[in-house]
């Protein structure tokens, strides 16, 4: 996935985790021309994305047991629940 985004100039603004792709930018026009170059890279090989776990324009998403946002990378407690009960 890395080089795939490699190639198609999209490293700097994408973090890549297995197949989770979050992408980041610093205005709602540039996102909208970030997630466009990104969909056009997974297209190019035949990838698709499942709308259903798509989260587009938000500030924090969750991933591995956190949430990632803006401010910086905080505990999901509602997983770290889960994980000790």
């Amino acid at each position: 996935m890395k080089s795939l985004l490699q190639e198609h100039k999209c490293l700097g603004f994408t973090y890549n985790y297995i197949d989770n792709i979050i992408i980041y930018s610093s205005s709602l026009k540039e996102h909208a021309l970030h997630i466009k170059a990104v969909l056009q890279a997974l297209t190019s090989v035949n990838l698709t994305v499942n709308p259903d776990k798509c989260h587009f324009y938000v500030t924090k998403v969750p991933m591995v047991g956190f949430w990632l946002e803006i401010r910086g990378i905080k505990p999901n407690y509602e997983k770290l629940c889960n994980m000790t009960t």
